[in-house]
């Protein structure tokens, strides 16, 4: 699967910020790019697996590749 990630960093902190603008409130930042993505692999997956948690008993959920 592959997911868009924007990736930038922030002139305040110096910090590496990762987010995915196709899912709200899924952001992460590090110290560094390796760091920033590593979070939100975590993060990604963690809201995945709550989505499909929250789905209706009536809806059948699935994975798919793309």
């Amino acid at each position: 699967m592959q997911i868009a990630v924007y990736i930038r960093q922030s002139p305040e902190t110096g910090t590496v910020q990762a987010y995915c603008p196709d899912l709200p409130g899924c952001a992460s930042c590090g110290q560094n790019e390796t760091e920033a993505l590593s979070i939100l692999r975590r993060r990604l997956a963690t809201q995945l697996e709550a989505s499909a948690r929250m789905a209706p008993p009536s809806v059948r959920v699935t994975v798919i590749d793309l």
